[in-house]
């Protein structure tokens, strides 16, 4: 059974700059696609990457693949509705996978900015069963009311294994101190 684990990134004030950052242009970019999308009434991710990938890459300075990504995530969003332009918050969210994110040992988890990879303390705030169609090793990070929060699909037994409360208790006020 899949579950999402919730996880409260403790950045520090150049990791919540780049994150920030990171996701006010992936947004921008997302956007950038999905107009694209909507003007030539395609939701091809292959037609897409052809048309927008290169200007992502140089105009939002995305890496290659949050530049993939942010083409995915238009393309999903005009799937929902082709009668009208899907937008993006600029604070909104963006999916990371395996590829542009990993875990550092049971606290920490390193995510691909515009400038380099942050490698973020974080806590387990909580956990909830994921949709049947959720796919393992993403996660979707969040900006709400000035936190990072960070939504990560896993197997049952890895959160379990993680919501051990003596080993994150430790963890999170070793990370506080630093």
């Amino acid at each position: 059974m899949m579950q999402i684990l919730l996880l409260q990134l403790n950045p520090t004030p150049d990791q919540q700059k780049l994150l920030l950052e990171t996701m006010r242009a992936f947004n921008a970019a997302a956007n950038y696609v999905a107009a694209i999308a909507f003007a030539e009434h395609t939701a091809s991710k292959v037609t897409l990457q052809q048309v927008a990938y290169s200007d992502l890459r140089s105009r939002f300075h995305l890496p290659a693949q949050l530049a993939i990504r942010a083409i995915s995530e238009a393309c999903e969003a005009y799937k929902r509705d082709k009668s009208r332009m899907p937008f993006f918050q600029s604070e909104g969210g963006v999916v990371y996978d395996g590829r542009i994110m990993s875990f550092k040992g049971l606290m920490m988890v390193s995510l691909l900015t515009l400038a380099r990879r942050a490698h973020v303390h974080f806590r387990i705030v909580g956990s909830r069963q994921a949709h049947v169609d959720s796919l393992p090793g993403r996660a979707d990070l969040r900006y709400v009311g000035g936190i990072f929060m960070l939504e990560v699909v896993s197997t049952e037994a890895w959160t379990n294994a993680l919501q051990d409360e003596s080993i994150t208790a430790r963890a999170w006020e070793s990370s506080r101190v630093m």
